[in-house]
């Protein structure tokens, strides 16, 4: 089980590591050997948490925008 969770969880560093420095960061010194599992599965467990809440957060705000949208689009200027 451990290993299954160290793949999937290194698959999803992998793919946030394409627009995150800390992610691709993580990626490398999993590679390199310089972290025991332990702190790196810490490490980017917090990170995918940080990332999730981020993702949460702009959702929500992009909610509350919507809602305060007005119910049917402005007309287009006649030419």
């Amino acid at each position: 089980m451990p290993e299954q969770m160290n793949a999937v969880l290194f698959h999803k560093l992998q793919e946030l590591s394409r627009h995150n420095a800390v992610a691709r960061a993580l990626v490398f010194l999993w590679n390199s050997g310089t972290l025991t599992y332990e702190d790196w599965s810490t490490k980017a467990i917090s990170l995918l948490i940080d990332q999730n809440e981020t993702l949460s957060a702009i959702a929500v705000d992009v909610e509350k925008r919507a809602c305060r949208l007005p119910k049917t689009p402005p007309t287009s200027p006649a030419r």
